[in-house]
């Protein structure tokens, strides 16, 4: 069964280590007309963090 609810939040970026970023977010519920949200709180928390991909750099076709 879905339920629908909605977050509003902030979001803060920083860098954890030299080549490892890393964020938090903090969002509330504010709407679950049917308190069936897997949520148990109305207040969330999330941390995590990102670890950025060196691209390959694209191939130049010199013969065209």
């Amino acid at each position: 069964m879905w339920v629908w609810i909605a977050f509003v939040g902030m979001k803060m970026h920083y860098r954890f280590l030299k080549h490892v970023n890393g964020y938090t977010a903090i969002m509330v519920n504010l709407y679950n007309p049917l308190h069936r949200s897997p949520y148990g709180d109305i207040v969330n928390m999330r941390i995590g963090f990102e670890f950025p991909m060196k691209k390959k750099p694209a191939k130049m076709n010199a013969g065209r």
